[in-house]
């Protein structure tokens, strides 16, 4: 089972790779061929989906990596729903974005009028890509996402060197998400059924209202913290902590892809070891936070003649932020552990009042440390911060794990699935039955419900 959640997640860190790096060749191919005005507007619509982008996975993706039907019928259902609730919200964005285009961009452009029409398909790809993930399919995410980045860098180069119109840009940018929807859906072998939504919602409401107030709360916040330090310690302070980002972008994706691994394997291995979410999570623990170490540890000892050719001006202001940086994305990716056994736990309300908490808490931080010491200030309050919600995150799991893996005395603990049967299922692409009583925070695991469903359950070729 080891060797197959290491190569699960190894696709899992490519596919987030893949993305990664094709959005920011998009970026880069957009800022340097388009005006800076024409640029800003792209800027602010491609934020926008990014808004939507991340709200969605949060929403209708990360509860079927908590919850993923066994059977291969439950499987597609799930799927065909989900990407179909999906594709509401994404009407709902396309319907907001109208009214709001006027005051942010002064009407309704050719560019608006295309993002409004696509925003819906791309949020199913979005959901489908994650639905392949938490299916144990990350292959399959790989060729949509890979199908998206490769034509959108290709399309938007040719157009770019023909022209720098808005319209042309967004129009290959949304085409080419287009394509990768239609690459997902024929992969996934189901059509996003709308109609479906109010069913979805029924059946994982319990986990997506509060995971989309925490994914509101979160964006919200993180962009807070930015204005709330540049009111504070004014735009130098922001642009120094911006750029000190930066050179922990090779560390950001993997940690990004790291909670994915986390959430999708930890419940994987709730179902079939119970006994063993501790070690798992411990795994993830160490793991992440010595990505994080590592990260900074090779910033630091980086000559400033190097940092100074990559970075420019902008080294100057970064180096003395990199300690506490450093500080902070260890615990960022530390904290994964915890959180993401809580996730597979399905503590829903300890962990909705932990990652809002620590929200709050970097907001309140961040704007403190920067009216003390201005941008070095603001890094040490978020490093601070960060490691006491670690902290907080490792006890809060140690309370939820007794009652979720209890087993009865004078009997040994069975796995709720066979290993052997488990990493078979895994290969052909079918995820694990969440095998509980009820939903709550501190429902358990029944072997015995779930042996019997798999012997009733048939495989998906």
């Amino acid at each position: 089972m080891l060797t197959h959640a290491t190569r699960r997640g190894g696709w899992i860190l490519a596919d987030q790779i893949i993305s990664s790096a094709t959005n920011f060749m998009l970026i880069i191919l957009s800022a340097r061929r388009m005006s800076a005005a024409a640029f800003g507007e792209f800027a602010l619509l491609y934020g926008y989906y990014v808004v939507f982008h991340q709200l969605t996975q949060t929403t209708f993706a990360e509860p079927l990596m908590v919850r993923f039907p066994r059977d291969p019928d439950s499987a597609r259902r799930a799927l065909r729903d989900s990407s179909g609730a999906a594709a509401v919200f994404g009407l709902i964005g396309a319907v907001a974005l109208l009214p709001l285009s006027g005051p942010i961009l002064g009407g309704i452009t050719a560019p608006v009028l295309i993002l409004a029409a696509l925003l819906p398909v791309l949020l199913i790809q979005s959901t489908l890509r994650m639905g392949f993930i938490a299916a144990g399919q990350p292959r399959k995410a790989i060729v949509s996402d890979a199908a998206w980045g490769l034509s959108q860098c290709v399309a938007m180069f040719v157009v770019l060197s023909v022209t720098t119109k808005m319209t042309w840009v967004f129009l290959v940018w949304g085409l080419s998400g287009l394509i990768a929807t239609v690459i997902a859906i024929t992969q996934a072998r189901v059509l996003p059924r709308v109609a479906s939504a109010s069913g979805w919602l029924r059946e994982y409401g319990d986990l997506a209202r509060p995971y989309l107030v925490e994914g509101v709360v979160l964006t919200v916040c993180s962009y807070g913290t930015l204005i709330v330090v540049g009111r504070i310690a004014g735009l130098a302070a922001v642009g120094s902590l911006r750029a000190a980002d930066t050179v922990f972008g090779p560390a950001a994706v993997m940690i990004n892809a790291g909670r994915v691994i986390a959430i999708t394997e930890l419940s994987r291995l709730l179902a079939a070891r119970p006994d063993r979410i501790g070690q798992g999570t411990l795994v993830v623990t160490v793991g992440l936070g010595t990505v994080g170490a590592a990260s900074g540890v090779l910033a630091m000892v980086l000559p400033a003649s190097v940092g100074a050719l990559l970075f420019g001006r902008s080294w100057q202001l970064m180096a003395p932020l990199l300690p506490a940086q450093t500080v902070f994305r260890i615990a960022q990716g530390a904290v994964l552990g915890p959180a993401g056994a809580l996730r597979a736990l399905q503590a829903i309300r300890a962990l909705f009042i932990f990652r809002l908490a620590t929200a709050v808490a970097l907001v309140a931080a961040a704007a403190i440390g920067a009216a003390f010491a201005g941008a070095q200030g603001a890094a040490t309050g978020l490093a601070a911060t960060m490691t006491l919600s670690c902290l907080y995150g490792a006890v809060l799991y140690a309370s939820h794990r007794p009652r979720a893996t209890a087993r009865p005395l004078g009997r040994r603990q069975r796995p709720a699935v066979p290993a052997e049967q488990l990493d078979t299922i895994d290969d052909q692409g079918v995820d694990q039955h969440r095998a509980q009583a009820n939903r709550s925070p501190d429902s358990q695991v029944f072997p015995e419900t779930v042996q019997a469903n798999a012997r009733s359950g048939s495989h998906d070729h």
